[in-house]
């Protein structure tokens, strides 16, 4: 999920607040619409490569933790 504060009244108190509520973007009114879009597909494509990157961190991890091995599986 992403979220980008968008207000009519640009003040320090609200860039502040945006920061602190850790808002991904900040947008003022009257906005482009296409800049609007092009900020949300940026947006986007960073999360998913944050994803990816942890995605493929956690399989990395899996990959070169041992496992327990039984010395005979067929006790069980």
């Amino acid at each position: 999920m992403i979220k980008i504060i968008i207000t009519g009244k640009p003040t320090l108190e609200n860039a502040i607040k945006a920061v602190n509520e850790k808002a991904d973007g900040y947008v003022l009114k009257p906005f482009d619409m296409e800049v609007l879009l092009e900020k949300v597909r940026r947006l986007l494509g960073e999360k998913e490569n944050e994803y990816l990157r942890i995605f493929g961190q956690v399989a990395h991890e899996k990959a070169s933790t041992p496992a327990v091995y039984y010395r005979d599986p067929d006790r069980w």
